[in-house]
C-alpha cells in the first residue's frame, strides 16, 4: 500500500512538472506569460571564432563551449510574442578566476547602456555538475534587473565576447538565455524538457 501511494505521488509530481514546462512553446513564446527561452546552440550566425556543442555537460539539453576569443559573437533570431517590458536572464558557467565580459544587443544596439558590456562572475566550474551553472539576471549599476521594452515580432539578438579581467581567457560555457517579463521566475532556464526556440 505504501509503495502504491509513493508511486501515485511520484506520477502526480511528474505530470505537474510536464504541465508546468509546457507553458513555454516551441516558438519560444510562453503560452500565457510571454516568456521566451532560447537554447544557446540555436544561434543563426557566429563571427570571430567557432563554438563547439557539448553533450557531456549538465545542461538543459546541450550547451556551447569554446566561446573564448575576444570579439567572437553569436546571433539568434528571437520571436517576442507581445509588446512589453522584459528582463534578460543568462544561463552560463565558467571556472576562470576573474570576470568575463559580454554584450547583449537587440537589433544591433544596446537598448540600455548596461547591455553594451556586463561582467559574468566565476561559477566554479565548466558544467560537469548542476552546481556549476548560474542563472544570472543582468543587473544595472544599482543592482536592479535591467528592464528593456520590446515590440512583438522577430528581433536579432547578438552577444559578443568582450574579454576578461586579469589576463584570463574569456571562456564561458553557455546554455541559453531568457527574455522574461519582470516578475517571471528566472529558474525556468535549465529545466530539462522545456520546449526551447
Amino acid at each position: 500500500m505504501r509503495k502504491t501511494n509513493v508511486l501515485i505521488l511520484t506520477l502526480i509530481a511528474v505530470i505537474t512538472l510536464v504541465f508546468s514546462m509546457s507553458c513555454v512553446s516551441a516558438d519560444g513564446g510562453g503560452a500565457a506569460s510571454g516568456e521566451v527561452v532560447v537554447q544557446a546552440e540555436k544561434f543563426t550566425e557566429q563571427e570571430g571564432g567557432k563554438t563547439q556543442f557539448m553533450d557531456d555537460r549538465v545542461a538543459s539539453d546541450r550547451c556551447i563551449a569554446y566561446w573564448d576569443a575576444e570579439g567572437h559573437n553569436l546571433m539568434w533570431e528571437v520571436n517576442i510574442p507581445k509588446d512589453g517590458d522584459y528582463k534578460i536572464v543568462l544561463r552560463y558557467c565558467h571556472g576562470r578566476k576573474a570576470l568575463v565580459y559580454r554584450s547583449f544587443l537587440v537589433d544591433g544596439a544596446a537598448p540600455v547602456p548596461t547591455l553594451a558590456k556586463f561582467g559574468l562572475m566565476p561559477t566554479g566550474g565548466w558544467g560537469k555538475t548542476g552546481n556549476d551553472w548560474a542563472n544570472y539576471t543582468i543587473l544595472d549599476e544599482a543592482g536592479n534587473p535591467v528592464i528593456i521594452t520590446l515590440t512583438a515580432g522577430t528581433h536579432t539578438i547578438k552577444m559578443e565576447n568582450l574579454g576578461a579581467d586579469a589576463g584570463e581567457r574569456a571562456s564561458v560555457n553557455f546554455d541559453g538565455f531568457g527574455i522574461f517579463t519582470p516578475d517571471a521566475d528566472p529558474n525556468i532556464l535549465g529545466v530539462p524538457g522545456v520546449e526551447l526556440e
